[in-house]
């Protein structure tokens, strides 16, 4: 399989430009299955990280929690911990505090 550098050359978010890449038949985008990470997500209130929604944390951790008034506006918390793939959490997750990624 080629190497696919469309997310470098910025081509992934232009269809038109990416079809016109050579690669583009072999490219994770279009042959990949997508799978989504969790990613950190700062809250803009009280500067802390958002725990996920309708996870538990750890007793000791100091995540912003429903209990502030930032933790339902955007940046909004996915339900992915940072690093945890949709894969191991088998549940459908949304888009909100994760990336995407294709493998």
């Amino acid at each position: 399989m080629i190497t696919c550098d469309c997310i470098v050359s910025g081509n992934a978010n232009k269809p038109k430009q990416h079809e016109a890449d050579p690669h583009a038949k072999n490219c994770r985008i279009y042959t990949g299955r997508a799978i989504y990470v969790g990613v950190i997500v700062t809250c803009l209130v009280c500067h802390r990280h958002k725990k996920p929604i309708g996870r538990s944390q750890p007793l000791e951790a100091d995540y912003c929690t429903d209990d502030c008034l930032g933790y339902r506006q955007a940046p909004v918390a996915g339900s992915l911990w940072p690093g945890e793939t949709s894969e191991e959490f088998g549940y459908p997750v949304s888009a909100d505090g994760t990336r995407k990624e294709y493998v």
